[in-house]
């Protein structure tokens, strides 16, 4: 039974579209502190380790991406070079917490203006295509 509600929560299509929704505004909310600093406040919140830490924020500068979808990219990122399958799983689960985690208002665009308009994300060309 569980597995059938695994797949079901899956492909209801409503969820989906509310966690694709989240991701295309993670891509407008910029980081609120430099990318070192920020990694650092999630590494404290998250208890990475040093390599960890490291790693993550080696993946954001390679990225170039200085917004949360960034961020929750660069952990993401990390966890493929982790350390054992349990630390990996656990850091993919930090990346879809970051997704989840609340917004300071100072950070997020006024509705209906211009700058909710502006992606901070640079998107390669076939996903703008799609």
């Amino acid at each position: 039974m569980k597995v059938q509600d695994t797949v079901r929560c899956a492909v209801d299509e409503a969820r989906f579209q509310m966690t694709v929704d989240k991701l295309k505004e993670s891509m407008q909310i910029p980081m609120e502190h430099d990318p070192v600093k920020e990694v650092e406040i999630l590494a404290d919140r998250f208890l990475l380790t040093q390599n960890e830490r490291g790693d993550v924020l080696r993946q954001l500068f390679m990225s170039g991406d200085n917004s949360r979808y960034g961020l929750l990219n660069a952990v993401t990122a990390a966890s493929k070079i982790a350390s054992d399958y349990e630390r990996a799983t656990e850091l993919e689960r930090i990346g879809g917490e970051i997704l989840s985690m609340s917004v300071p208002k100072h950070l997020l665009p006024e509705s209906g203006s211009a700058e909710r308009m502006r992606n901070v994300t640079p998107m390669r060309k076939e996903l703008a295509m799609a």
